[in-house]
């Protein structure tokens, strides 16, 4: 029974409220030490939570950023594998000879893409890649896709003006039989060229697949794997042919 309570059952004893009377300083004198005690713990507790907010977000913004770059690296390895896929398709485009078959010869322009590549190469995702996958990269993008582009560049230029002289002669009602013939050896000469230079890309390919292969790791990473699931395109998985 607390000491009010034993003032307010008291009423009808002198002697009992007299000492209770008595004990009331003494409760009084335990409320700063009650509300020292309830302030000490309520700082302990806003440290603690402090704390392990801190932690939370530290951890989440390190998945965060995991994440972040493995999405990034993921789709560089795309982008290349792209440029394999246009690499077959140039090359089999000549050697089938699909592209002879209409009285004027196709041609296709190729371009090999680095949207993913420019976007990526200044970031702290690349430079946090081991030196040797940093330097594949930069001769892979750097010398030989922006050196090719710059040919295949030049080539569709070309065919285009041969494709304009003859289209001009065709719509003047002439025969043009000498303009399509200068347009089709053009075609012939520059798709024989992009056969070239597709199997000149593809051993880098190649080569670069070997320091360079962001899903894979993502699969053997229990943790990647968890966090962003185990799929993935069969391209980026299985051998290229």
């Amino acid at each position: 029974m607390s000491e009010v309570t034993a003032l307010q059952g008291s009423k009808s004893n002198p002697l009992l409220i007299l000492l209770s009377i008595k004990k009331i300083p003494v409760m009084f004198k335990r409320i700063p030490k009650f509300f020292k005690k309830i302030e000490a713990n309520f700082v302990t507790g806003v440290l603690i939570g402090a704390i392990f907010s801190l932690l939370v977000n530290i951890i989440t913004n390190q998945v965060g950023e995991s994440i972040s770059r493995q999405k990034s690296l993921e789709a560089l390895e795309i982008e290349i594998a792209d440029h394999h896929q246009m690499n077959s398709q140039m090359v089999n485009y000549y050697k089938t000879g699909e592209y002879k078959k209409n009285n004027m010869h196709g041609y296709f322009e190729h371009k090999y893409m680095d949207n993913i590549w420019r976007s990526l190469a200044s970031t702290t995702f690349f430079y946090s890649l081991p030196p040797k996958t940093q330097g594949e990269l930069l001769s892979y993008y750097g010398p030989i896709i922006s050196s090719v582009n710059s040919t295949l560049s030049n080539d569709d230029q070309m065919v285009r003006n041969y494709h304009d002289i003859y289209a001009e002669c065709s719509f003047g009602g002439g025969q043009c039989n000498k303009e399509l013939d200068m347009y089709n050896k053009v075609a012939d000469f520059y798709t024989q060229d992009q056969d070239y230079w597709g199997i000149f890309v593809d051993k880098y390919d190649f080569e670069l697949s070997k320091y360079f292969h962001p899903t894979l790791d993502r699969l053997n990473n229990p943790i990647l794997s968890f966090l962003m699931g185990k799929e993935a395109l069969k391209s980026l998985i299985l051998p290229w042919k």
